[in-house]
């Protein structure tokens, strides 16, 4: 496991939140109430995590006879490789929030987060767990 050596984990941490739980959002109509029918997450403080990130042609270079570790067909933008002594990384799930190429306070103010998980692939003995993720598109 080269890429979980302490010289080659990111100088500059990433952070994440965890999901914790899935609320239902309410609003009061006539004293009664109301489901929405929209859902909102609850998530854990940020934690610091070091880690490698490594950018997607890392892992597959477009040639369609090449498999990466995720297959050919998910839209991904990097890879975060842990190992399995990196707790913080093996806890991530499909729901967390990444914070990778921008800081998460400025001013005091939290910021929106920049990547989201889209496959998580752990090795059989789980020693080892690769992320894809991808970057959040915001309309602005």
């Amino acid at each position: 496991m080269l890429r979980c050596m302490n010289r080659n984990k990111r100088i500059k941490p990433i952070y994440v939140a965890y999901f914790l739980e899935s609320d239902e959002l309410t609003e009061e109509k006539d004293g009664y109430t109301v489901y929405t029918g929209d859902r909102t997450g609850s998530y854990t403080e940020l934690k610091e995590l070091r880690v490698s990130v490594a950018p997607k042609s890392y892992f597959y270079n477009g040639d369609a006879t090449v498999t990466s570790i995720f297959g050919t067909d998910l839209n991904y933008d990097k890879v975060i490789v842990a190992d399995w002594t990196n707790k913080g990384a093996m806890q991530i799930d499909e729901y967390s929030r990444l914070w990778v190429d921008v800081e998460p306070y400025i001013n005091g103010v939290l910021q929106p987060h920049d990547y989201e998980v889209k496959r998580i692939e752990i090795t059989h003995d789980r020693t080892a767990c690769y992320i894809a993720i991808g970057r959040v598109s915001r309309n602005e």
